[in-house]
C-alpha cells in the first residue's frame, strides 16, 4: 500500500506543477525501470525481486529526480499542451538521478534542444523502448557527476530506422515547411526566443500576418489565384509567419495588419530589411523570414554548411 500511495502522490506532485501536466502511472511505472537499470519494457516480469526491492530502497533519490526534471519544464516554458512526447524527458530525469545538474542556463538550453529533437523527429514515438535503451546506454557511459547535460551525449545514439539526435539541414527544412502552429512549433520557437522568461509570464504563438487576414472574405480582394489563396492559408501556420508574443500583447494586437502594429513602434524578431509588409506581399516576406530563422537554427545546432 506505501508503494502505492508514494506513485500517486508523487504523480499529483508532478502533475500540479506549473500549467500543470498529465504524467500517468504507466509513465512513471516504466521510468522507474529505465532509472533501475532494469529492462523498459513495460511488463510485469520487468519488475522482479531485485528490481522492487532498488526502487524500495531508493525511491526518495527516485522521486527526487522525476520532480527536479519536471521543475526544469516549468523553468522553460513547457506544460502538458507543449509535450508531444512525455517519454522524451526520461533521459533528463536519468542524468539527474546519476548526479548530474540541470540548474544552469547553459543546462536549460541544451535540454531545449534535446526536447525539441525528440518531439520534432519523434525519436521516442516509435520504438520507445529502443530508444530508452539507448539513451539511458549513452549517459551510463557518461560521468554526469562531473560533465553537463550536453546534446552531444547522444551523438553515437542510432535508433531504430536509421535516426540520430543529429540535426541536419534536411530536418530544418521539414520543421520550416511542414510544422504548423502547435507544440512542436512552440518548443522550436523558445529555442529562438531563448531570452524570454517562458515560465514568468505567458506567452502565445502569434500570426505576423494575423491568421483572419488569409480568411476567404479578406483575400479575395487580392485578386489571387485559388491555387495561391491555398498555399497562403496554409503557409500563415507555419513559423516563418510565427512569433513568440506576449498574452495581454497579442489580445491587443489581434486582427492588426502587420504593416500597421509595425508602423505604430512594435517589431518582431527575424524581421526581413527591405521587404514589403503588405499582404499582398506576403510570400517574399515569408521566403526572407523564413531564411533568417533557418540560419538562426543552423547556428543553435551547429550544423557545418558544405559548400561546393
Amino acid at each position: 500500500m506505501e508503494g502505492k500511495e508514494n506513485i500517486e502522490n508523487t504523480l499529483k506532485s508532478a502533475n500540479s506543477k506549473g500549467d500543470s501536466f498529465s504524467f500517468s502511472r504507466d509513465y512513471l511505472m516504466r521510468l522507474l525501470l529505465v532509472l533501475a537499470d532494469a529492462p523498459t519494457n513495460l511488463k510485469i516480469e520487468s519488475f522482479d525481486k531485485k528490481t522492487i526491492q532498488k526502487i524500495r530502497d531508493d525511491w526518495e533519490n527516485l522521486s527526487k529526480a522525476f520532480i527536479n526534471m519536471v521543475e526544469t519544464l516549468v523553468s522553460i516554458g513547457l506544460s502538458d499542451g507543449f509535450l508531444t512526447s512525455y517519454n522524451a524527458t526520461m533521459p533528463i530525469v536519468y542524468f539527474i538521478y546519476k548526479g548530474g545538474k540541470i540548474n544552469s542556463e547553459g543546462a536549460k538550453k541544451e535540454i531545449r534542444k534535446f526536447l525539441s529533437i525528440s518531439m520534432a523527429k519523434r525519436l521516442f514515438g516509435v520504438a520507445s523502448n529502443d530508444a530508452l535503451r539507448s539513451t539511458r546506454a549513452a549517459l551510463q557511459s557518461y560521468d554526469c557527476k562531473k560533465n553537463p547535460f550536453v546534446l552531444s551525449i547522444f551523438d553515437s545514439v542510432t535508433l531504430t530506422g536509421n535516426r540520430t539526435f543529429k540535426v541536419e539541414e534536411t530536418d530544418i527544412d521539414y520543421w520550416l515547411d511542414n510544422y504548423t502552429i502547435g507544440p512542436n512549433t512552440y518548443i522550436i520557437l523558445s529555442l529562438l526566443y531563448p531570452t524570454l522568461k517562458l515560465s514568468q509570464e505567458s506567452f502565445h504563438q502569434d500570426h505576423c500576418h494575423p491568421h483572419v487576414s488569409f480568411d476567404d472574405k479578406p483575400i479575395s480582394s487580392l485578386g489571387l489565384s485559388e491555387e495561391t489563396v491555398r498555399e497562403w492559408q496554409y503557409k500563415r501556420n507555419l513559423l516563418p509567419n510565427l512569433q513568440f508574443l506576449e498574452g495581454r500583447e497579442n489580445e491587443s494586437k489581434n486582427k492588426t495588419p502587420l504593416k500597421d502594429w509595425i508602423a505604430d513602434g512594435n517589431t518582431i524578431k527575424f524581421l526581413p530589411s527591405g521587404v514589403s509588409l503588405e499582404l499582398k506581399d506576403f510570400d517574399v516576406f515569408f521566403t526572407e523570414r523564413r531564411k533568417l530563422i533557418r540560419g538562426e537554427l543552423i547556428r543553435i545546432f551547429n550544423i557545418k554548411i558544405i559548400t561546393e
